[in-house]
């Protein structure tokens, strides 16, 4: 268990450090390879949990999957994009809402290669209404 954690605080340090934007992306198997133990082995520590500044982290909050950069080699955990959704739509004008279209270009823009459905996959998973309702209950 201690290897794990371990290798969780190395890879994930930029997030312990500057928050969930920051989320790299790291699956079960990654951790597999990279420590060689078996992957029962990780999948029963999952359920644990990490304590880093008064927060609690389940590990399996650290298995994530990622999407992948169109201008250079990096890749985003979903967590992160979701992050970065968040704050776009906390951004913006209660008058112009945006939609998940202008979301998406902004994130493309931003080099995040994602879909406008994925886009509103990890809207609806937040809890955030539709623009159209955004801009009806401002």
């Amino acid at each position: 268990m201690v290897k794990i954690v371990e290798f969780i605080a190395k890879n994930q340090y930029e997030f312990f450090l500057y928050g969930i934007s920051y989320l790299k992306p790291m699956t079960l198997v990654d951790v597999v390879i990279a420590l060689n133990i078996n992957e029962g082995t990780v999948s029963r520590i999952s359920n644990k949990y990490i304590e880093f500044e008064g927060k609690y982290y389940p590990i399996k909050f650290f298995f994530n999957s990622c999407i992948c950069s169109n201008i250079s080699e990096n890749s985003y955990a979903n967590k992160a994009i979701k992050q970065k959704i968040k704050k776009l739509i906390q951004a913006e004008t209660p008058d112009k809402p945006l939609s998940d279209d202008k979301i998406t270009h902004i994130l493309v823009n931003q080099g995040i290669q994602i879909a406008r459905r994925t886009v509103a996959k990890y809207r609806e998973s937040m809890g955030i209404a539709v623009y159209t309702l955004r801009r009806k209950l401002s």
